[in-house]
């Protein structure tokens, strides 16, 4: 018997996984993003502090966060009354001119928001897409910085686009003057983007149910940069580029 016994418990052992136990695993996928932009991208950060304060707050953003992102300002008088409609960009302890991982972010929950309702993504809608994003899509680097000619950007100060501004209020339309730092024509970005999947099969119907994006969605997201850009204002043609989406093996 406990001959018998011993050889049982070592059948039990090399006993395959089924096949089921082997598909449930997350499949991590990463592809590196070139992005060459074709008009002149804007900044969105305020230079203001109390406005900055709440701003970074708003994205969820965690103490070493914050005072991060305050510290990536420092190269400007954030107290100034004359920056209150003043929007720029951070820059590292070097001077490095860059955005941030939740702005790429933020331009995926729009793009992918737009193919929601163009029914071109049918497994989100427009109340889980924004979940999906935050779960499931990823930008590796912390800070995305922006290239001239391959080098990184330390041009201080940088030009300013000025414009009008109108605002709808109970006292009627007001306008303003708002003025941005700007990037020219022919700025590039280098980054990656990694895409958590699965799927799971319901049992009693069959129907497969899938979560955040594939490469082919991805792709239709930056498909719109080209006509509906990155950044401030781009519903005006500011931040519009080409890019190229290679999977890294």
């Amino acid at each position: 018997m406990p001959q018998t016994e011993t050889v049982e418990t070592e059948s039990k052992s090399n006993t395959k996984p089924k096949k089921s136990d082997q598909q449930m695993r997350i499949v991590e996928r990463v592809f590196r993003l070139s992005i060459t932009f074709l008009t002149p991208t804007l900044a969105t950060l305020p230079a203001n502090r109390s406005i900055l304060g709440d701003f970074i707050h708003s994205k969820g953003s965690t103490d070493a966060q914050a005072s991060e992102e305050m510290a990536a300002m420092e190269h400007v008088d954030l107290d100034d009354e004359a920056n209150k409609m003043k929007t720029i960009f951070p820059r590292d302890e070097e001077g490095f001119v860059h955005a941030w991982d939740y702005q790429w972010r933020g331009f995926l929950k729009d793009k992918v928001d737009s193919l929601v309702k163009l029914g071109m993504v049918k497994h989100l809608s427009p109340w889980t897409y924004k979940a999906h994003i935050d779960k499931f899509v990823f930008v590796d680097e912390r800070r995305i910085y922006f290239l001239k000619n391959g080098e990184r950007i330390t041009e201080d100060p940088l030009p300013l686009l000025e414009r009008p501004v109108r605002a709808t209020t109970q006292k009627g339309d007001r306008i303003s003057l708002r003025a941005s730092e700007k990037l020219e024509g022919g700025i590039t970005c280098v980054f990656n983007i990694v895409l958590l999947g699965g799927s799971r099969t319901a049992k009693k119907s069959g129907d497969s149910h899938r979560a955040g994006l594939n490469e082919e969605e991805l792709g239709l997201c930056f498909d719109l940069g080209k006509r509906n850009g990155f950044s401030q204002w781009h519903g005006g043609g500011h931040g519009s580029f080409e890019y190229t989406l290679t999977e890294i093996e």
